[in-house]
């Protein structure tokens, strides 16, 4: 035991004042941390509830076909097999079809084993093609997804998380920094990319209703629908890609003939039940127009159609959308190598536009390689990913799709605008800072840039491409920047006429270092340079 005579007060408050700093440390990396996992509340259902099969999480589209055959006998399916192998299509009609579950049709189209069949020579294409199987799954669900891609928080050289805070007061905000894969599979990422897609998706619809009310001043509102398909209909239909891409092509152009004029359609597989994850296919869809539902019944009968909240509209495109996409429909459709064409891919990496929906023009980064004698203008490929440039066309995910007057060839970019930042605190507008661990009290700006790009309905793209082409060289004459010159074009929009509110500080110019440097980082942060990104 320590005597009185030998007890150091001066150590003793050194001790206690360390021991309190490493209490206070350890409560704001738990807040810290706390902040950065705050997930929507569907998610944990999306990863816990079980399901009505023992082959989920991944739904292998052959095996429904097997599970038909065993509930519904081998005879319908073995006498559909030699009817539609024998050429004979003439029998399988409307009226035939309700004791036949392996053959389906929708209109005057048959969809047998998850292929379109309207003639022979549909059916010869059938007999002779491999089919492009789909395999169906919740997000959240590919378990060893963050340990593969090394998804989790930041840390610094001492082991601490590194994180983003409030200067002036942490009681504001505080939050730990991660590494994202960015995909609805991975569990640790599955909430943040369905929140992020919900901004674009937001970004798109505002940019729609924008350039409605530029041109016009008539304000279009956004309804939400779901459409449900009959179930063993739809069942067989979500097997190959194929048959699936006809059905949503179907729906599309059904909904339009009923008064829609465009929209985002979201499949759902599965229905949330009380106790388990059932499979019900449907399609949810939030759009533009008005919906005559008894047309559409009359033209789709056995089809349901319904408008949710009919009568409080949507209020959140974006909480609409990211709640959708917690638990929406992940299909991978495996590609056969022969069937890419790999020219046209090199192509693309080289000249922008080559292939639709690709950017239509160089980038400033591609301009600053050219000035090193690097980039893609001079034919360089010592910075290619081939491996990554290899497999991404061997395979695709499809979870939502933009149909109409929101589509990649109705709306198209023309252009872009370049804007630098500082984010600032919500609640006192000091400067943010990134701390590289506890032991850092300095910290850094957080500072970021956002492109906006310069958007146009289609029809519009020449003019709007001609005009912006005539004046951007004496904007900077007119102490003006891209933006407002976009300002004054009716036919044309950029995220910030429409985003809310910006209380962060935006720079006149340029950063010290390098763009590139910025735009590299906030790749790894988010996938792209855009203002949901804290970096």
């Amino acid at each position: 035991m320590t005597r009185i005579e030998d007890f150091d007060q001066r150590q003793f408050e050194l001790h206690m004042n360390s021991y309190q700093r490493r209490l206070e440390q350890s409560a704001l990396q738990a807040r810290a941390e706390q902040n950065a996992l705050l997930t929507h509340p569907v998610t944990p259902y999306v990863r816990d509830l079980p399901y009505d099969t023992p082959v989920v999480p991944l739904y292998p589209a052959i095996s429904y076909q097997v599970v038909a055959a065993s509930q519904h006998g081998t005879s319908a399916v073995s006498c559909s097999v030699q009817d539609i192998l024998s050429g004979d299509l003439s029998s399988f009609d409307h009226g035939h079809q309700d004791d036949i579950d392996s053959v389906t049709c929708i209109g005057d189209d048959l969809i047998f084993d998850g292929s379109i069949i309207r003639d022979a020579h549909d059916l010869d294409l059938f007999l002779s093609s491999e089919r492009h199987f789909i395999h169906w799954s919740l997000p959240a669900h590919d378990l060893d997804r963050p340990k593969r891609k090394g998804c989790g928080f930041i840390r610094s050289s001492e082991g601490s998380i590194v994180f983003s805070a409030c200067s002036h007061d942490r009681d504001h905000f505080i939050r730990a920094k991660r590494t994202h894969c960015w995909s609805l599979h991975c569990p640790d990422c599955m909430n943040d990319t369905a929140l992020r897609n919900g901004a674009r998706t937001q970004d798109r619809f505002d940019t729609y209703v924008h350039l409605v009310r530029k041109e016009s001043g008539y304000t279009p509102t956004v309804s939400h629908w779901v459409v449900s398909p009959p179930q063993e209909f739809m069942k067989d239909a979500m097997q190959t890609l194929d048959s699936y891409q006809y059905v949503v092509r179907h729906i599309e152009s059904q909904l339009m003939d009923c008064g829609a004029v465009g929209g985002d359609l979201v499949f759902h597989p599965w229905r949330q039940r009380a106790d388990r994850w059932e499979l019900s296919p449907h399609f949810h869809s939030l759009l533009f127009g008005y919906i005559d539902t008894k047309r559409f019944r009359r033209q789709n009968p056995g089809w349901v159609i319904k408008k949710i909240h009919a009568k409080q509209g949507v209020k959140s495109v974006k909480h609409t959308i990211g709640y959708l996409q917690t638990h929406c429909g992940l299909a991978r459709v495996e590609v056969n190598p022969d069937t890419v064409d790999w020219d046209s891919l090199v192509l693309a990496h080289f000249i922008p536009g080559f292939n639709s929906g690709k950017d239509s023009d160089y980038s400033d980064e591609d301009y600053e390689l050219l000035f090193q004698g690097k980039g893609r203008m001079v034919g360089d490929l010592s910075d290619m990913d081939w491996l990554e440039w290899t497999m991404s066309p061997l395979s695709a995910d499809i979870h939502h799709r933009y149909w109409g007057c929101l589509s990649y060839a109705s709306i198209v970019k023309v252009d872009s605008c370049r804007q630098y930042r500082i984010r600032l605190c919500s609640e006192c507008r000091s400067y943010l800072r990134v701390y590289n661990g506890f032991s850092d009290t300095v910290g850094d700006y957080v500072r970021y840039i956002v492109d906006s790009p310069v958007m146009c309905f289609a029809r519009n793209a020449p003019a709007v491409r001609a005009f912006i082409l005539r004046f951007k060289s004496t904007l900077r004459e007119n102490d003006l920047k891209l933006e407002d010159l976009i300002r004054m074009v009716p036919v044309a929009v950029t995220a910030f006429e429409f985003e809310d509110e910006c209380i962060d500080l935006v720079m006149p110019g340029p950063f010290a270092e390098p763009d590139s440097f910025f735009i590299e980082r906030q790749n790894r942060a988010c996938g792209c340079s855009c203002s949901e990104c804290d970096e």
